[in-house]
């Protein structure tokens, strides 16, 4: 079974927020069935006949689902063999065995995966993805949930089946979840984390967040650093120009008291790609033009999910012309000169650019889609907009007028900007890549045409004045 895509971005909301559905009074059985998991073992449900079982029903492209593997592994560790999680892929034609495996190691999924190769989704009348069932030791579905399911209301309807019942009179404990669980950055920028301190029993006490494991070189803040949980604290991870490259496992740290609770993220760092022509230009990586590019590259559009998916596609582009050019601007005073001068307008674009991101700051995806609107707007106002008004003299001399552009260039940013929402909303790398570098060349445009269009038709009138 497929989950329509049109389900998964009004779910982004929804999902982001917990919707619980607690089974009516009378419970009803949990439809049996029989998988084979990725391992290659043919299991049932049965089979965890006397067990708390934790049903979890997702697919790796959606990222509400990705956003509740931290709340499930906390799970996993609170219980350990003492209850079971299986989580089911509704998109076997997607998910292959092979990427289902690629998926686990990447995310630290501990519990058995499968396919549902038998039509168990329909059984559970699955609509939305995550969608979790809490069946009990007798087969009966106890609790149901849709959407991000934090792991303390989840421990706390395991507890009242496993009959531990949490009281306000319990000694006081927390547990931490992350999300996402897993980053990358390439050197010298940040990335960010999401660490929800849960209250699990008792009066709140104070709870302060620390790391441990950090890479050389690495330094990290926690906005808020300490609080009473339940809340959410953002961690900021940056990292230098000399970290290694490699993938980190690093550990959250909650302390209150003598009391110490701690999760783990995973952080890839890459190799940073230079802006090899802005580096020729300027002469050397330290120039403030040159760590202004790289700033906002790394520290803006790296940090986030969309925009990690367009720099796929432009790095493909911008690094299959730009060494040789890089070389022959370097050797080549003139044409130095002439690519600050032609560089210039850019670097005036991006300082207006990033106050916009950070505006926008609380919704990062939303603020460097903002962004990169608006500095495609005003690059192709600024490097189109010459090449494209000759054009159009030319053709108005000749008493043709272009109107499909008008209307087709916005139209078509803005279905690049629809196919990129729902493909953030889902998680789908190969629909925000392309929709993402449609949207910046279309917007680019869009915005060349209606400059261009001014100027020709105020241009006979400028000329009759002066």
């Amino acid at each position: 079974m497929r989950v329509s895509p049109v389900l998964v971005a009004p779910l982004l909301i929804s999902a982001l927020l917990m919707s619980s559905v607690p089974t009516p009074g009378v419970y009803k059985p949990a439809p049996d069935f029989t998988l084979v998991d990725i391992d290659g073992e043919t299991f049932s449900l049965s089979d965890y006949h006397g067990r708390v079982v934790l049903l979890d029903f997702f697919a790796t492209w959606c990222k509400p689902c990705i956003l509740e593997i931290p709340h499930l592994r906390e799970v996993y560790h609170a219980y350990g063999g003492e209850i079971a999680i299986i989580s089911i892929s509704v998109d076997p034609d997607h998910d292959t065995v092979q990427l289902l495996r690629e998926f686990r190691d990447e995310h630290g999924i501990l519990w058995r995966v499968a396919r549902d190769t038998s039509g168990v989704s329909e059984e559970y009348g699955i609509q939305y993805i995550p969608t979790l069932f809490i069946i009990d030791q007798n087969g009966y579905i106890r609790y149901q949930h849709v959407g991000v399911t934090e792991s303390s209301t989840l421990m706390d309807e395991i507890d009242s089946l496993l009959g531990v019942t949490p009281s306000p009179q319990a000694p006081f404990d927390f547990s931490l979840a992350a999300s996402p669980d897993r980053r990358e950055v390439a050197q010298g920028g940040s990335v960010g984390y999401t660490i929800n301190v849960c209250l699990r029993n008792g009066t709140p006490e104070e709870v302060s967040l620390s790391l441990l494991g950090l890479p050389e070189g690495a330094s990290y803040n926690f906005k808020p650093e300490s609080g009473l949980p339940p809340f959410p604290s953002i961690l900021t991870i940056s990292v230098g120009e000399e970290t290694p490259v490699g993938t980190y496992t690093i550990t959250v740290v909650g302390v209150s008291g003598e009391l110490s609770r701690n999760t783990t993220i995973t952080l890839e760092v890459k190799k940073r790609r230079g802006c090899i022509i802005a580096t020729a230009t300027y002469g050397s990586e330290l120039a403030p033009e040159v760590q202004l590019l790289r700033d906002f590259r790394d520290g803006v559009v790296y940090s986030t999910f969309a925009g990690a998916c367009f720099m796929r596609v432009f790095n493909a582009w911008y690094y299959s012309f730009s060494p040789p050019i890089a070389d022959l601007i370097a050797r080549n005073p003139p044409l130095r000169a002439a690519t600050r001068l032609f560089l210039y307008p850019l670097i005036c674009v991006l300082r207006v650019s990033i106050p916009v991101y950070r505006l926008l700051s609380f919704s990062p995806e939303v603020g460097v889609v903002a962004a990169g609107v608006l500095a495609s707007a005003l690059l192709g106002a600024v490097y189109l907009t010459p090449l494209l008004t000759p054009l159009l003299l030319w053709l108005r001399s000749r008493n043709i007028h272009v109107k499909a552009p008008r209307r087709l260039l916005p139209a078509a940013s803005l279905a690049a900007l629809g196919l990129l929402a729902v493909g953030d909303a889902a998680a789908w790398p190969w629909l925000v890549a392309p929709a993402s570098a449609a949207l910046v060349v279309f917007t680019s445009l869009a915005s060349a045409f209606v400059v261009s269009s001014l100027m020709v038709r105020w241009l006979p009138w400028v000329k009759s004045k002066f």
